[in-house]
């Protein structure tokens, strides 16, 4: 009897403790719809229509040493469309660069065509904003957290092809989100890309970046001789733009999961 009612007190025990870890489940599910349900709510409430700015940034000009070593061919630029978006080719003797300026950063693809090996140097290149401050970029393949280090050179082949991307470090940061318990990387945009108030204030706002500029600063090892080129990029207003946006996404930055 006593084996028994030992036995019947531990199965009571284990039930109990069995109760307890289900109540616990069916709670947290409980608060997770709750949650979602009003995180929901909240999204539909703030959705509604606004006012957005629409910019081009067009490559403007392009400068280089006119003390060079050796003569480096007249400058072609022109633009072309590509899977209709506007990007722009930048030729000399020495290099082909395709450019695409996106929300964040200056896409490229360097072709070296000089017969001669070139090199980049990612710690000299650096990055001009609309106020003119100064700062210094990152690459790809670069993580966030290692931003401020520095980066080795890429050495181009004669004949190879580099596409890269230029992220000013300014522009990246790292945020804690203790309520949700999430924590993300984000990229600032280079200049603010959306207005939530009237079509003035768009219009008003857009004004004060139109035909403003931007720099990239790049210097390329051809020859053992540095070589600077300064690619000049324009701000201008496309169009101003009625549209129905989720008016929790941020003006300035994009959120990003994963390290790049």
């Amino acid at each position: 009897m006593v084996y028994v009612s030992v036995m019947y007190t531990w199965i009571n025990i284990n039930n109990f403790a069995l109760l307890i870890i289900l109540d616990m489940r069916w709670q947290e599910n409980v608060a997770r719809r709750l949650l979602n349900s009003i995180l929901l709510v909240v999204v539909v409430t703030f959705t509604s229509c606004i006012y957005v700015a629409d910019y081009t940034v067009s490559l403007n000009k392009v400068e280089r040493p006119a003390d060079s070593k050796k003569p480096l061919g007249d400058i072609k630029v022109y633009d072309f469309l590509e899977d209709s978006v506007t990007k722009y080719r930048f030729e000399d003797d020495y290099i082909v660069v395709y450019w695409y300026v996106d929300e964040t950063s200056f896409r490229f693809s360097l072709i070296n065509k000089s017969g001669k090996t070139l090199k980049i140097s990612w710690d000299d290149i650096s990055y001009v904003d609309t106020e003119g401050q100064v700062g210094r970029v990152m690459h790809s393949g670069v993580k966030y957290s290692e931003r401020n280090n520095s980066q080795p050179s890429t050495t181009i082949p004669k004949g190879a092809t580099l596409s890269d991307r230029l992220i000013p470090t300014d522009n990246i940061s790292y945020e804690e989100y203790a309520f949700f318990g999430e924590s993300n990387w984000f990229e600032t945009y280079l200049f603010p890309r959306i207005s939530e108030s009237s079509e003035e204030s768009v219009k008003a706002n857009a004004a004060k970046y139109a035909g403003k500029t931007m720099l990239i600063l790049m210097p390329i090892l051809i020859e053992n001789v540095q070589n600077e080129y300064l690619f000049t990029f324009q701000i201008g207003v496309d169009s101003i733009k009625r549209k129905a946006i989720n008016t929790l996404k941020s003006n300035h930055k994009i959120k990003l999961h994963d390290e790049i």
